[in-house]
């Protein structure tokens, strides 16, 4: 848990080597409370704060406050992380 005036959590964005070997970092913190909130390039299960900032590919899965800034990239709510069945493809 995370608790604090202002919380900024970001991580290193990965450059073109770490694309094409697929090294990802994956950071994923379960709570967040603070009076504003900045995330990027992290999975939070619950955050609860006045003034919530998502950045590109942040993550949150239930939230409190309001998002005053969301980048496209950036997902809100529960997502299912098992892997397809055999033979199906998107």
């Amino acid at each position: 848990m995370v608790k604090a005036r202002s919380v900024s959590l970001r991580i290193k964005p990965p450059n073109l080597v770490e694309k094409i070997f697929f090294r990802t970092l994956t950071v994923t913190v379960e709570r967040v409370e603070a009076d504003s909130v900045e995330l990027e390039g992290v999975d939070v299960t619950f955050v609860r704060a006045p003034q919530i900032t998502l950045g590109r590919n942040a993550h949150v899965t239930e939230y409190e406050g309001t998002i005053v800034k969301r980048h496209p990239t950036s997902r809100v709510g529960y997502e299912s992380k098992s892997r397809p069945p055999y033979g199906l493809r998107r």
